[in-house]
């Protein structure tokens, strides 16, 4: 595994409460706070990541997937499947109940 160092600024975490209507779409509670692979620092690399994950009535995410990674093989897609795990969200509700859903997000990862 390769090493991760963080940089960047935090993402501002949501302050909504879960959603009362009957339908709802899965919100952002704590988005996934990137991390910048040493690889890809040291290289002077940017990159972007498209994962996919299931949203669970739990908030987490789960079983994500990389869809794109821009540039390969700087550590990007690894970094970016290591942030999803700690991000946060609010389930999608359908008819008043909280459901599993599918969400798929970019994480940029940008110097300076």
């Amino acid at each position: 595994m390769q090493s991760l160092i963080r940089v960047g600024q935090a993402v501002k975490a949501s302050a909504e409460a879960p959603s009362t209507e009957p339908f709802a779409p899965p919100r952002w509670i704590s988005r996934p706070r990137p991390l910048y692979p040493v690889k890809a620092l040291g290289a002077g690399a940017e990159g972007t990541v498209e994962v996919r994950c299931t949203a669970r009535t739990d908030g987490s995410l789960d079983s994500c997937t990389v869809l794109r990674e821009d540039p390969p093989g700087q550590g990007f897609g690894e970094a970016a499947l290591e942030a999803a795990r700690r991000g946060r969200m609010h389930p999608r509700r359908v008819d008043g109940a909280d459901t599993d859903s599918s969400v798929v997000f970019t994480i940029q990862f940008r110097m300076g």
